[in-house]
């Protein structure tokens, strides 16, 4: 699970925005903030629930990616946004 003051995007639309001389605008998923105390994950199908504490002061963006005992990594999830 990770965090940013900015919207988290995967590195292809990341590069866009570069291009675009827009990365100001968003935060790279491997840039952004890494929260701690990520439980282990449970059984496939199962509902899971994390409590975010100690995040960045201003960070008001959450996404995951999950990934398998072979280190492959799903796409970015949907990015939460708490706040106004």
């Amino acid at each position: 699970m990770k965090c940013s003051d900015k919207p988290i995007v995967d590195y292809q639309a990341f590069l866009k925005r570069f291009a675009a001389n827009r990365e100001a605008t968003a935060t790279n998923w491997w840039l952004a903030a890494n929260l701690a105390g990520e439980p282990a994950p449970k059984a496939p199908g199962t509902k899971e629930s994390f409590t975010v504490t100690g995040a960045p002061a201003g960070a008001r963006y959450f996404a995951l990616c999950a990934f398998d005992d072979s280190s492959n990594r799903s796409a970015i999830s949907n990015v939460a946004t708490v706040g106004g």
